[in-house]
């Protein structure tokens, strides 16, 4: 087979084309993309980002949802609305309020969820063990003389008060919501 001799100038005038083909199609694309960036994504984020219940504008995260109060960012795992039916009395900021507060918890993001919103309004928050259950670990014992947020993991959903203790019990995986309506509560929202 013989190969077809190709001039220097009709070999520039393929590449050129070529390139120009490739070009013209990248810059469609980025149109493209731009425009339906542009169309699809705005909807999603005013129907889904952002939410206002009692005055207050939540906005969705990475990390759940977060509102400012007074200056100072709140993080919930939750937003008002998906825990509004659950129902907490007898309980407010007062209770915590430049106090050392002790949590007793196995369920990691319900005790990262107090921390991180409580921290600053308690003088400290610490793990601890409350007295009533099989304490084997290193941590602190402590009574409902202290302020005490124990979290457990029940059948049924249900808050009790005892003394300074704070009883949230919970179904496996609603811990979370359980601890958001609460801090929702005590914060007023």
């Amino acid at each position: 087979m013989i190969k077809r001799i190709i001039s220097q100038e009709d070999r520039e005038r393929k590449k050129r084309r070529n390139q120009f083909i490739v070009g013209g199609v990248l810059a469609v694309l980025m149109i493209m993309s731009t425009v339906g960036f542009a169309l699809f994504s705005g909807e999603e984020e005013n129907t889904t980002s952002k939410i206002t219940y009692n005055n207050l504008v939540f906005y969705k995260t990475l990390n759940g949802w977060q509102t400012t109060i007074n200056g100072r960012n709140f993080e919930f795992q939750n937003n008002p609305l998906e825990v509004q039916d659950i129902r907490i009395t007898n309980v407010s900021l007062e209770d915590y309020y430049n106090k050392a507060l002790f949590i007793d918890s196995q369920d990691a993001s319900a005790t990262y969820e107090i921390y991180y919103n409580l921290n600053g309004i308690a003088s400290r928050i610490q793990n601890a063990c409350l007295e009533e259950e099989n304490c084997s670990s290193e941590l602190p014992v402590k009574t409902c003389n202290d302020s005490v947020i124990v979290i457990e993991t029940l059948n049924t959903t249900s808050i009790e008060k005892r003394e300074n203790c704070l009883i949230i019990k919970a179904k496996e995986g609603e811990a979370i919501k359980v601890v958001d309506a609460f801090l929702y509560k005590i914060f007023g929202i």
